[in-house]
């Protein structure tokens, strides 16, 4: 599980969805962790529409593997969350 989150955040960086020409500040960082959520909540969004099926990413044990590495992961956990609410939003505007 933990290596298909792996390939799947390779691909998009090989694919340059994580291109960053600045330097990163405090503010700048603020903003990614929200960004990190919107790309998570509309990729979620996106798979239902294309596929109507959704990825599983186990959010309890990444929230656990951010902790031991003192909040290292912290975008990966965000990606998740987002894409879970997103799920969620996908299939709520689905049977409305």
């Amino acid at each position: 599980m933990i290596k298909e989150i792996h390939d799947y955040v390779k691909q998009g960086y090989e694919q340059g969805a994580y291109a960053e020409t600045r330097q990163p500040d405090i503010k700048a960082s603020i903003i990614d962790v929200n960004d990190d959520y919107t790309m998570g909540y509309q990729k979620a969004k996106a798979d239902y529409i294309n596929q109507y099926k959704f990825h599983y990413f186990p959010l309890a044990i990444l929230k656990v593997i951010n902790t031991i590495f003192h909040n290292r992961m912290i975008e990966v956990v965000n990606y998740v969350q987002g894409y879970n609410d997103g799920k969620v939003a996908a299939l709520r505007d689905a049977r409305e």
